[in-house]
């Protein structure tokens, strides 16, 4: 058994190197990669430090909702409601969504087209009748020597047409010999060097023209001159006509018929018009928010339906009173989708008062506060929007300050 003796412990110990022999190697100098990792570190850490106290004064973030745009379609006549939806449906393109039946209005309708032919085929036949009277009137009295032209044309409307050319060819005479004056003068102003050949050469030109107008204007004197003695002897044909055989008997039923028929073709417009708008269909998608039950009598003006636009959205911002101040419209905005894509937006406008923060909107700790709601339009095209967004969708509006 070994002995255990304290005094070769201690030896032990006193025979140990001291620290001061003990050789240490040279301390080498620290990367200069590190040393810059860790200023960038503290720089960063600055920064958050200075974003999380100054957020609230670079920008507000507040939350909403993405919106479809409301349409609310009214009557455009009066009648009975039929309902082909129901509220909450999503309907394509095209799709009826309703329609307002009249049978009032197609009862009328139909009588008012029956009448209306029976018209005109008593009128065609009156227009033929009348056709073949003019015929035998006009052999019996050589009536087809008179050419259409002057046939219909009273002798007091060439008379007024006849003066209207004397006024025209008086006028032109009146220019030319004016003209003419001038001519003299320039050329008495040319030989002493006071005007030049080329304002000669203009009155000539004008001399030219004048007596082309002329020409035409005294034609057609001579041809009005022939159009009126042939009149005459229209209206003289004409009074033999009337004291032999009198007026035409057929003539006034036809202007009557006439008028009827004008009448009946009008209000056939204004009912088909009602008719028309009797369809309730949209060219895109949408989702029907609300509509009155089938079989419901309306007037003209009641409101039947609303629906979403489901191709067109916008946002719905809920602005805290306080942080609504500076918001402006016009503003632009960014809207920051759950997926953290980003869009742009514009402040279209606010609501008139303040209401309660939507429940979808408010964590499980948070009361519902009184918010403003603000407008915001979706600046990308619809198309593109329409892949991402959906209604109700939660957003976050960041307005930049």
């Amino acid at each position: 058994m070994k002995r255990f003796s304290l005094s070769e412990r201690f030896k032990k110990k006193a025979s140990a190197p001291l620290p001061t022999d003990i050789e240490r190697p040279g301390r080498e100098k620290e990367p200069i990669l590190r040393k810059w990792l860790l200023r960038g570190t503290i720089l960063l850490i600055l920064i958050g430090l200075v974003y999380f106290v100054f957020k609230d004064i670079l920008f507000v973030k507040v939350k909403g909702l993405v919106k479809p745009e409301k349409i609310v379609v009214q009557s455009n006549t009066d009648g009975t409601f039929i309902a082909f939806a129901s509220v909450g449906d999503e309907l394509d393109p095209g799709k009826i969504v309703g329609k307002v039946y009249n049978p009032e209005i197609e009862s009328e309708i139909k009588s008012l087209k029956s009448t209306l032919n029976l018209l005109l085929n008593w009128r065609n036949k009156l227009e033929e009748e009348n056709l073949l009277r003019k015929k035998q009137l006009e052999l019996n009295y050589n009536l087809n020597e008179l050419s259409e032209s002057t046939r219909f044309l009273a002798p007091e409307t060439l008379r007024k047409e006849l003066n209207d050319l004397y006024q025209e060819r008086a006028l032109l005479i009146k220019t030319k010999v004016d003209l003419s004056k001038k001519k003299s003068q320039i050329k008495k102003l040319i030989e002493v060097g006071a005007a030049t050949e080329l304002e000669l050469e203009s009155i000539r030109d004008k001399l030219i023209r004048l007596e082309s107008q002329l020409s035409t204007v005294n034609a057609k004197i001579a041809i009005l001159k022939e159009k009126l003695k042939k009149a005459k002897e229209f209206k003289q044909i004409a009074q033999k006509l009337k004291e032999t055989t009198g007026t035409n008997p057929l003539l006034p039923s036809i202007a009557s018929i006439d008028s009827e028929i004008s009448s009946i073709k009008s209000r056939l417009e204004v009912l088909e018009s009602k008719v028309s708008g009797e369809f309730i269909s949209f060219p895109y998608k949408i989702k029907v928010a609300s509509i009155l039950p089938s079989g419901t009598r309306v007037v003209k003006g009641t409101q039947l339906l609303s629906v979403y636009n489901l191709q067109k959205y916008y946002v719905i911002a809920y602005v805290p009173p306080d942080k609504a101040k500076n918001i402006y419209v016009g503003e632009k905005v960014d809207i920051v989708l759950p997926n953290k894509k980003k869009l742009e937006g514009i402040v279209e406008g606010f609501e008139p008062s303040l209401v309660l923060k939507p429940a979808v909107l408010v964590g499980p700790l948070e009361k519902r506060s009184l918010v403003l709601p603000v407008r915001i339009k979706i600046l990308e095209e619809n198309r593109e929007v329409r892949k991402i967004v959906y209604e109700n969708m939660p957003v976050t509006i960041v307005f930049n300050r």
